[in-house]
């Protein structure tokens, strides 16, 4: 049952980092309990969380490179991640509310 959810929440992730990558960094966060479970790849323990993180940060790696107007972009660094604003404040202040 637990290989059935990791699956789901990847093929969930994958898909909205394909074509809404704003909402695949709130699935991420939303996801965040996903850390509960645990499982091994190939002998290394991970947990669901970290393979949707990885799965997010390969995706939006392949789009960015994949894309030809990537100097434009590099160059206006602000306007890149303006659609991450938000999900990436969040996320931040998620991360200060749990440090305290």
């Amino acid at each position: 049952m637990t290989i059935v959810i990791i699956v789901t929440y990847l093929l969930a992730v994958a898909v909205l980092a394909v074509y809404r990558p704003a909402w695949a960094s709130l699935g991420i966060i939303v996801g965040s309990p996903l850390y509960l479970l645990r499982t091994e790849i190939l002998g290394i323990p991970t947990t669901a969380l970290e393979l949707g993180i990885y799965a997010l940060a390969i995706i939006f790696a392949i789009n960015w490179l994949r894309q030809h107007w990537l100097a434009a972009k590099l160059l206006n660094f602000y306007n890149l991640f303006k659609p991450y604003r938000w999900p990436l404040l969040l996320w931040l202040g998620f991360t200060l509310i749990s440090a305290v």
